[in-house]
């Protein structure tokens, strides 16, 4: 998704361990909350990262006018910390952002952030833009 998909084959086999069913299970309930963040044509600046784009692949999409920003990292290799800098729009007044699935949040210092990121692994940010609901 992150790299820019446009379309996904989520079963090539009968998953046969059950690391496996829980892998499908995670996969299919970060799709049921981010299917329509990820179909959002709600204009957006561009997130970036002082890693290689070809290893660290960024998507940021508004929805509902919050922003959300999904990023993989396509490499077995880890990355270590990667250092994100925010659309400019957003780099004062949203120094919160929190990470989904994870049960955490980081803070952002001049519209930047940093976070690790192992090898395979994918962080999902959301900034709440609108703190009414």
């Amino acid at each position: 998704m992150a790299a820019g998909c446009t379309g996904i084959s989520l079963f090539t086999a009968f998953p046969k361990t059950p690391g496996n069913w829980r892998a499908y299970r995670q996969l299919a309930r970060e799709f049921g909350v981010l299917g329509d963040v990820i179909v959002s044509e709600e204009e957006c600046p561009k997130a970036t990262a002082d890693a290689d784009a070809r290893t660290l692949r960024l998507l940021t999409k508004r929805h509902k006018g919050d922003v959300y920003l999904i990023a993989c990292n396509v490499s077995r290799e880890p990355l270590g910390e990667v250092a994100v800098t925010l659309p400019k729009e957003l780099s004062h007044g949203h120094e919160k952002l929190e990470v989904l699935f994870e049960d955490r949040s980081l803070t952002t210092t001049d519209g930047r952030f940093t976070d690790t990121f192992d090898g395979h692994e994918r962080h999902v940010y959301r900034i709440r833009i609108n703190d009414e609901r």
